[in-house]
């Protein structure tokens, strides 16, 4: 009774907090607004509110602030009927091509998963629906990524950026690169008129020469066999960031592989595996994918769905609502905390302990399900 009485002041807190967000907050239009589907998620609740339509950002900007989403969304499609309840009655026009970068899928990201039962017992792991320690149910599941994960996840970020621009020229006012709120990123092209309607099926192989997926390495001619009138000889033709597609990732691979020692074909490994880009293949060759609404609040952390300029960087900062830095919050906290990671903060909590800490350190341990908000 403790727990649904706290949760539910907890979520009515944060709700609140959310609209104060949304009514000082300009959303920008996605191209076509009126051709997108759009959805929300409420707070308390799993489902979504979906098959919505709206004509301007004014229009959707009073909807929200009525009913305050959770999560936010709009359609990468572009649809005749967007607010037709079935699918295929909407008529599909053709989607953008949309990607998704979470850091926990990258290699080296360590993610740590909580849980927390009825009775506030707490550990780490995957243990199914029971307390591992008296039984009762857990209440909570969640994830803690680390500043260093989402640094990771930036790195195969800006090197899809340099995929898709060198390779498959696409100008980059056409690419917008934003964090997700939460794991990771979202790069979106705005797709021109030539491929707005790829089906699934060319999305993939797109996805497939991303990720090295089928790669021939003979087809790159990393190596040509030279005959002589007396022997034959193999001279390895290494490949030059001059070059094209897969040889100019290589090329560039190679300058961060120490070669010594290692034989030929461990380095092209080595440098393939360095330059594969670890994208969401389900995301990207769904062509009616919901994608979240720049400067939309994420509903499992309360950070900013915000663009991100690869030439200066990413600042984790920059996406924590300036409404949540200026007070503080009380909260309760499940579980033990030393440092919180993401942030790079260090916090002294107790579980059961009321304590004060910043709002929006406050909002984000209420979201992952890890403290409660009392006052």
């Amino acid at each position: 009774m403790l727990h649904q009485e706290l949760s539910k002041l907890t979520i009515t807190y944060v709700k609140n907090r959310f609209k104060h967000y949304y009514s000082k907050t300009k959303l920008p239009t996605p191209p076509n607004i009126h051709m997108r589907e759009i959805a929300l998620q409420p707070f308390g609740q799993d489902t979504y509110i979906r098959h919505l339509s709206f004509n301007d950002i004014t229009e959707l900007t009073k909807y929200i602030l009525d009913k305050v989403p959770r999560n936010l969304f709009y359609s990468s499609a572009l649809y005749e009927y967007p607010s037709a309840k079935n699918m295929d009655e909407k008529v599909w026009l053709g989607s953008d091509l949309i990607f998704d970068i979470d850091s926990d899928q990258i290699r080296g990201c360590i993610v740590k998963e909580i849980w927390v039962c009825e009775k506030l017992h707490y550990g780490e792991g995957d243990y199914g629906d029971k307390c591992p320690q008296c039984g009762s149910k857990i209440i909570t599941t969640t994830d803690i990524i680390s500043k260093e994960c989402l640094d990771l996840a930036l790195d195969h970020v800006v090197k899809l950026y340099d995929v898709l621009v060198e390779d498959f020229g696409i100008s980059k006012d056409r690419v917008h690169v934003y964090f997700s709120g939460n794991r990771g990123f979202h790069v979106h092209v705005h797709a021109s008129h030539k491929e707005i309607q790829m089906s699934s099926e060319l999305r993939r192989e797109i996805v497939d020469y991303i990720k090295g997926i089928g790669l021939d390495t003979s087809s790159l001619l990393l190596n040509v066999q030279v005959k002589g009138p007396h022997k034959r000889r193999i001279e390895i033709l290494f490949p030059s960031t001059n070059d094209y597609g897969w040889r100019r990732r290589i090329a560039r691979a190679l300058k961060e592989v120490d070669l010594e020692g290692i034989s030929r074909d461990a380095i092209i490994e080595n440098c393939i595996n360095n330059s594969t880009i670890e994208v969401d293949e389900k995301v990207t060759i769904d062509t009616k994918r919901l994608i979240r609404f720049p400067l939309s609040l994420h509903g499992k952390s309360g950070l900013m769905v915000i663009p991100v300029d690869l030439n200066k960087g990413f600042d984790l900062y920059k996406a924590v609502p300036r409404q949540f830095m200026k007070g503080s919050v009380k909260i309760i906290p499940l579980i033990k905390i030393d440092k919180l990671d993401l942030f790079q903060v260090t916090i002294n909590a107790s579980p059961g302990k009321k304590m004060k800490v910043d709002e929006y350190i406050g909002i984000y341990l209420a979201l992952k399900g890890l403290a409660y908000i009392v006052g």
